[in-house]
Order: C-alpha cells, then structure tokens, then sequence
C-alpha cells in the first residue's frame, strides 16, 4: 500500500502499488505519476521512464485513473517526501475522463454534495473516515478491556423504545393501494426502524452484567437542522451493578481514551482537521484528555448558567426540565399542592423559553408537549388547542 510504502524503513525492490492517479507532470524522457490508494492522506510518487512497459499508456493516465504500478522504492532526492518510486512498469486499469471534477485544488462542501459518489476520494473525507474507523475500533476495544459484551440489536422492531419523537414506519404492504391493516403486514402488527438498542440492552444486562451496543438507529423528525440525523450509530452501555458515581466514571473514561485514540493516530490525518477545520482542536481535544471532568448537580449546573450571564433560552429549558422533573415527584407521590405550583412553573419557564428564542423550534415543541400533557391530566379542550397551537409555531420557524 501507499501507506507502506511511505512508512518503509529502507529501500524496496520489486514492489507493486494500486491507486488512483493525482497529478501527472510530463517530460520528454519521463513522467511522474502522484499515486494514492486512500490509506493514508499521503501520496507516492513514481517516476516512470520512457520506454518501460506500459508507458504508451501514460498520456491516458489522467487525474482520477485507476493504476498499478510496478517498481523499487528508492530514496527520494524531493523535498518533503523521504521516498519515490522508480517505476519498471505502469499499466493503467481505469480511465478517467478530462472533465473529471476532483482536480488538484479545494473543494467546497456544496460542489462536494453534488458529487456524493467522488467525495471519498478528498483529502478531508478521506481523513474523516479513516478517522471514523479508529474510533470504532477504539470502541470495541474499550469495552473489551472492561469485560463488557458485544450486543447486536434488532433494527427492526415493533418497540418505541424511547417514545419521544417519530419513527420510520417498515411495511410489506403496497404503497399507495389503500390497505394500511398492521395486522395483515409482515409481523402481524406495526414495526419500524429502531430509535435505540436500550430495551433488548437492559435485558441482556440483567443477564451479563455489563453489554453494551453499537449500531445504527434511525429517528423520523422532520427537521434540516444541525441537530437531527436521520440515521446515526449509537453507543449505549449497560450496566447491571452500577450507580451514577460509576456510570460518569466510565463515560469520562470514555470520552477521554477515545480522544486519545485521536490524538495518537497519524498525525497527517490529525494535522488536516487542526489546519484546514478547526485551528483550535488539538488544544482542546488535548484539555479533554488531559483534565479531571467536573462533576456539578443539575440545580447547581443551571444556577451557574442563569449566574453568567442571565437567563438565555438553553439555561431556561434546562431550568424547565428540572421543575417538570419535581412536578412528576410531586405527583407521584400524591403530593396535589406542590405538582400544581411546579407544572405553572414549568409553564412560565417555557413561555419564557419561547420569547427568549422565537426563531428555535425546541421551546415550542416543549411547550406543546407540556400542554398535551396537561389535556390528558385535565380534559380540558383549550390546553389542546394551545399545544396545537404550540406545535403549528414549530412547523413555521423550521419552514421558515
């Protein structure tokens, strides 16, 4: 492989590489061909002489052309690039066209977007799932040093494991030809794609002490924004012995030993992301690895929010959270008085919420789910209509 080759010791005969043709410059007694096969960001360069096997071929050898490349590897006489290859011979497996888009120069994310299928072979996304593969390996092995178990859960299910946003529906049943009987589909009954492998996990756990899943689940919110995915893959450990104090032991360990695995993979990889995305990241990825996690209760965690600079739209849903979370005590525990007096002040907070943010979906949601919540407990037809109310002011900040 390229990444071998670059990596190499001492000098190589008779090696072969694969890869994608970068660049190519001409002379009139040979050329120099910039290989890369995706393994690592670098890229080798072949010297290829006329007359060689393969080299009437060379002109054709454009940016995107697939090769193979047959040489020794010698000590290169280039700056910044300890070796090359002197090429015996070259044959090309693919050609690209002249109007191939990915040329020698940076690229947008938008241009990107419209060539999905090349994206792979940039630098950055390159870099990116080179990275995505160290970490996933980094997961595994985190867990099997601890002694937890490997849990693959079902992707399709009829459980709404989490009940707290839309699912993507999974039917055999014709589209469009008016029969929507759940009980004549597949399983006899509705399924769908899986939010989270929490429900299968906690019963393993109650088996095997310590499991843990990774894999992909799926969430039906109709929302472009920065903080849905439809699909995204999940980490979710658990643990059948184990209180709060340990729970955030194992995520600070966590976090911290998979920053590491960062840190420490190929620097060229790493220098992409600290040069060209975010010039801040080593810094504070190395602050991450280095320090203690604070640890602060959810009351004092908002009090410091609300202290530093008064009351924003996150601090007041946090706020929000917690006196919902007191007025489901309260109820509970049939304490009517209290429930009462934390469900307004559950009320206020996301009214206030939705001033301090109008143009952010999440207040109104909030809101709105308050609300409905409110109908069941009361039957009370205008609480309906206000969460609905609520919920139509979402759908026109997202559309808007």
């Amino acid at each position: 492989t390229v990444k071998a080759a670059l990596a190499s010791d001492g000098p190589k005969e008779g090696i072969q590489v694969h890869g994608w043709v970068r660049t190519r410059r001409d002379s009139k007694e040979f050329s120099f061909l910039e290989i890369n096969d995706g393994t690592c960001l670098g890229s080798l360069q072949a010297v290829a002489d006329a007359g060689i096997p393969g080299y009437e071929d060379v002109a054709r050898m454009l940016t995107g052309a697939s090769v193979v490349v047959e040489g020794d590897l010698v000590e290169s006489p280039g700056k910044g690039q300890a070796w090359e290859m002197h090429a015996r011979k070259v044959q090309l497996l693919g050609e690209a066209p002249e109007s191939y888009p990915l040329q020698k120069k940076r690229h947008g994310p938008e241009f990107l977007r419209e060539i999905a299928h090349l994206r792979p072979r940039t630098n950055l996304f390159g870099a990116v799932f080179r990275t995505r593969s160290r970490l996933a390996h980094g997961v595994h092995r985190f867990f099997a040093d601890r002694d937890f178990v490997l849990v693959h859960t079902p992707i399709l299910t009829a459980s709404d494991c989490e009940g707290a946003g839309e699912m993507f529906r999974v039917t055999t049943q014709k589209v469009g030809g008016g029969s929507d009987v759940p009980a004549e589909d597949f399983f006899g009954k509705a399924s769908y794609l899986t939010v989270s492998g929490q429900l299968e996990g906690e019963t393993f756990a109650s088996a095997l002490s310590n499991i843990y899943t990774f894999g992909p689940t799926f969430r039906a919110e109709n929302s472009n924004t920065t903080r849905h995915a439809a699909e995204f893959w999940m980490i979710e450990p658990e643990m059948a012995f184990c209180d709060l104090g340990g729970d955030m032991d194992l995520a600070e360990e966590f976090v911290k030993e998979l920053v590491k695995v960062v840190l420490d993979g190929p620097s060229d990889d790493f220098g992409l992301f600290s040069k060209f995305v975010d010039k801040g990241l080593d810094a504070r990825l190395r602050t991450i690895a280095e320090r203690p996690f604070e640890r602060v209760g959810y009351t004092e965690a908002v009090d410091s929010l609300e202290k530093s600079g008064g009351a924003d739209a996150t601090s007041t849903m946090l706020r929000a959270a917690m006196v919902a979370a007191e007025a489901e005590r309260a109820i509970e525990s049939g304490d009517t008085e209290t429930a009462d007096r934390k469900l307004r002040e559950h009320e206020d907070a996301l009214l206030l919420a939705e001033r301090l943010a109008p143009a952010d979906p999440m207040p109104h949601v909030l809101r709105a789910r308050h609300l409905y919540n409110a109908f069941k407990r009361s039957g009370e037809e205008v609480k309906l209509d206000d969460a609905l109310q609520a919920l139509a002011r979402a759908d026109q900040v997202l559309e808007g």
